[in-house]
């Protein structure tokens, strides 16, 4: 099972550069610190995207020509900022909720709290029964 990177950021060159990079440096990092060879990284660019800029008419400027990544840049940019937390949060949220198996989740929280009652009934370390 893949550990999911989300990531949000701004709409332009910048903010996918990052992503990208961001992308790259994990799967590197997981690639060379793990001991066994079965992990891997799943990165998800959850918020700022051309959808999502279209969907709220999010205001847009034209990328910085200033920025040498803007030379392939199709559109407007956005920042994130131009979407409202609240809506924000509800995109950040459902893209968790789709991933979550609420009933292994669930299954998982009644066995700890299974085990969690097991441990406080234990005595004491080094104490007697």
């Amino acid at each position: 099972m893949p550990t999911v990177l989300l990531h949000v950021g701004d709409f332009d060159p910048s903010g996918e550069s990052i992503f990208t990079a961001m992308s790259q440096d994990a799967a590197a990092f997981v690639e060379a610190d793990r001991i066994i060879k079965t992990l891997a990284i799943e990165p998800v660019r959850v918020a700022l995207t051309a959808d999502q800029v279209a969907a709220f008419n999010l205001p847009t400027a034209p990328a910085k020509v200033t920025d040498g990544r803007s030379a392939n840049w199709q559109g407007g940019t956005c920042q994130l900022e131009a979407l409202a937390p609240d809506q924000l949060a509800e995109i950040v949220r459902a893209e968790i909720e789709n991933r979550i198996d609420f009933e292994i989740f669930e299954s998982v929280v009644e066995q700890e709290y299974q085990d969690r009652a097991e441990l406080l009934a234990l005595p004491p370390a080094g104490g007697t029964t």
